[in-house]
This record gives structure tokens, C-alpha cells and sequence, in this order.
């Protein structure tokens, strides 16, 4: 995730994400990996601030041999980046 649109530090950082999410799964000691790409709507995003991002993020990907992906966060964001790559 990139960060644009910041006109003051204490903005709110809207997050810039590709048309699609890139994703990659290592399970069972690398022995089973499996990397895929899913629409960004996936990712729904519930708080989006400087300090937390929290959300989930959902999807199937079985019919192709991938993993079924439902899960929930809500994460304190440690460090804040001065610049995007």
C-alpha cells in the first residue's frame, strides 16, 4: 500500500492500491506455496488513520487450487514512513 493525497502531517493518508491485490502463501515447512492476485475489493477497510488500520480481508480462491482467505485485523501502526518508494 502507498500513501497519497497528504497535504498536512496530520492528515488522514488515503491508501493507492493496484487494480488488483498480489498475494503469496508459504505453508507446511515452503513445501506448499501458492501466489495468486485478487480484485481489490477484497480488502474492505473499516480505519484508515495514521495510527491503525483495521478492515478484513475475504476471498476464495479453491476453484483454482488456492487457499479460501477470511480473516479480520486491527493493527497499531508502529512507524510512520516519511516517503513512498
Amino acid at each position: 500500500m502507498t500513501t497519497s493525497n497528504c497535504r498536512e502531517p496530520a492528515d488522514e493518508a488515503s491508501p493507492v492500491f493496484p487494480p488488483r491485490l498480489n498475494y503469496w502463501v508459504v505453508l507446511n515447512g515452503q513445501r506448499v506455496q501458492y501466489s495468486g492476485t485478487e480484485p481489490t475489493a477484497a480488502l474492505k477497510l473499516a480505519t484508515d488513520s495514521p495510527q491503525r488500520l483495521a478492515g478484513s480481508l475475504a476471498f476464495d480462491g479453491a476453484r483454482a487450487g488456492g487457499p479460501e482467505v477470511a480473516l479480520e485485523f486491527d493493527a497499531p501502526l508502529l512507524k510512520e514512513m516519511a516517503k513512498a518508494r
